[in-house]
């Protein structure tokens, strides 16, 4: 489906970017993935896949928790001694690695639609003015783009600046290419003097 196309479809899912998948078992929604990471899609569908025979082989329930993520209830969890007292710490490589993985991931994502908007919410529910300024203005000039809820994913949020190495947000891509932000996108091009 088009999301700009059935919004209160997008709404009732909290669709934060496009392209978004929702993996429903029944009328139960299992898990959504937002976005075109593929490993991700692979891995949840995989995940649910298996959920449901060895969850009931195992007498284990595979009804997610209310976030709709799948995850395993812990209210009664209680540490060990064997359980580390701290995170462990990742060596300057496996940053490194992290670091191109979600680069990767953002070459991806400027690419997941020919027009794509990173935008503070979504087009029907925008969290800022220049998000709801942009948004208009791509409305009015009637063109079709994929866009993505930066205040959903802070990996993204804080990756797409440094980048793009542009700040701000909105920010518009095109094919791939930063446009810039509200300022940008919205400079009329009469006032541009010829040579």
């Amino acid at each position: 489906m088009d999301a700009e196309e059935v919004i209160e479809v997008s709404d009732s899912f909290n669709v934060t970017a496009v392209p978004f998948l929702v993996l429903r078992r029944g009328n139960q929604v299992l898990e959504t993935v937002s976005g075109s990471d593929a490993t991700k899609v692979r891995t949840a569908i995989e995940k649910h896949a298996k959920s449901r025979s060895a969850g009931a082989a195992n007498g284990v329930s595979t009804t997610p928790a209310s976030s709709g993520t799948g995850a395993k209830n812990l209210s009664t969890y209680a540490p060990t001694a064997q359980d580390s007292a701290t995170a462990p710490e990742f060596p300057s490589d496996k940053v490194k690695e992290d670091k191109e993985a979600l680069h990767e991931r953002l070459s991806l994502l400027v690419k997941a639609a020919p027009v794509m908007l990173f935008m503070k919410g979504t087009p029907s529910a925008p969290q800022c003015g220049f998000s709801r300024q942009l948004v208009a203005l791509l409305r009015e000039n009637s063109v079709k783009y994929g866009f993505f809820n930066i205040l959903a994913d802070d990996e993204v949020r804080q990756g797409l600046k440094e980048f793009a190495d542009w700040p701000t947000f909105p920010q518009l891509w095109v094919d791939g290419e930063l446009v810039g932000g509200l300022d940008i996108v919205s400079y009329p091009l009469s006032s541009i003097e010829s040579p």
